[in-house]
């Protein structure tokens, strides 16, 4: 643009002085004009050169920043690393916060699931990152790491996490502590110390067994002296089975008048046809708390372990009666609890829901396991 205008003004000065121009006033003339056209020009040409000059310096402190934001995280990280951080919304300052057990993909993780480096960072050196971010501080819960480390460091954190989160029968959270945990002998795991709250034994009537496993500390006639005054409340047919009729939290009120329900059919008292039920089977009822006059609900096809089955799916008797004999107990459980299809709707093409639930169960990638 400049050295266009630049050419025109040489040429007008020329041209006019080629032509032998007499008339002063008009050579005067062409120059004042060549001239603020070379003025024009010149600042044009400064104009354009500062804006030049304007973009390179915001090129520059643009190139500057990023950078700058690179350099920020720490040198632990890869530029791969910053790379996945940007791509995860996770800054330099949240992550080097976190301990250098956590690589780049951990850290992502744990802040996709919402936790931050305050959230895991006085876990003891014992957890791993693995253990932290799976375990103990996963997206659904976060034990407090004062609680996980109180814990004796034989209990891993899949132990911690069993002792944790441990519930009554009524769903209610029933933790058990560092300090009874740790009370029990070093040789029983998580597992056995949940065996052990849920059957009511202490660390000190475990402890004393040091030569018996937890099935057998857990079996009635190692421990039924510890408890030979609650034994004596249950009715005789349960004397063997105290501890599990406990851990079902029966009292003996509750158990004793299922049995007196049971007996009554047990003893000969209603007719042959309706005594289905054997001195096992009832044992096996009532641990499961099902009373007598629910049971009784059922059609003769459906056994003592049948009812038993059926009972988590909260399907009683008349609604499992209404399902056509030909489906089983395992196929009213899908069709009941799974697939919503109804007696009436189910019973009007058995052959096509029969093989409705086994296609759908494939889905699944098998069998649905009911038991």
């Amino acid at each position: 643009m400049l050295e266009r205008k630049i050419l025109a003004l040489f040429a007008a000065i020329s041209l006019a002085t080629a032509a032998g121009c007499r008339d002063e006033s008009y050579v005067e003339l062409s120059a004042a004009d060549a001239l603020e056209n070379w003025e024009s020009a010149v600042s044009e040409q400064r104009i354009q050169t500062k804006i030049q000059e304007k973009l390179l310096a915001n090129k520059s402190e643009a190139e500057a920043k990023m950078h700058k934001s690179e350099s920020d995280y720490d040198s632990r990280f890869t530029s791969y690393d910053t790379s996945d951080f940007k791509d995860a919304n996770v800054s330099s300052a949240q992550a080097n916060a976190f301990d250098k057990k956590f690589d780049a993909f951990d850290i992502i993780i744990l802040a996709e699931n919402g936790r931050t480096a305050a959230d895991v960072k006085n876990y003891a050196a014992r957890f791993n990152a693995q253990n932290i971010m799976y375990v103990l501080c996963n997206k659904e819960r976060c034990i407090d790491p004062a609680i996980a480390n109180a814990y004796s460091t034989h209990f891993d954190a899949v132990d911690i996490l069993l002792l944790q989160t441990t519930k009554t029968k009524d769903g209610i959270s029933d933790p058990i502590s560092p300090a009874i945990a740790n009370a029990f002998d070093k040789r029983f795991s998580g597992v056995d110390i949940l065996l052990f709250h849920d059957f009511g034994i202490k660390p000190e009537v475990a402890n004393k067994y040091t030569s018996l496993t937890t099935a057998q500390i857990i079996s009635p006639e190692n421990v039924l002296g510890d408890i030979s005054e609650i034994a004596k409340q249950y009715d005789p047919m349960f004397r063997s089975y105290v501890l599990v009729l406990k851990a079902m939290h029966l009292s003996p009120k509750e158990a004793n008048t299922m049995v007196a329900e049971y007996k009554m059919q047990l003893d000969g008292k209603e007719s042959k046809e309706k005594q289905r039920f054997s001195k096992d089977d009832i044992i096996n009822l009532i641990i499961a708390g099902i009373h007598y006059s629910v049971a009784a609900v059922y059609d003769q096809r459906f056994t003592a372990e049948d009812i038993i089955e059926l009972k988590p799916y909260d399907i009683a008797g008349k609604t499992a009666n209404a399902y056509n004999k030909g489906f089983t107990v395992d196929e009213i459980i899908d069709l009941d609890s799974v697939y919503f299809v109804d007696p009436t709707t189910a019973n009007k093409k058995v052959s096509y829901y029969q093989r409705f639930v086994r296609e759908n169960n494939k889905k699944f990638g098998g069998e649905i396991n009911h038991k």
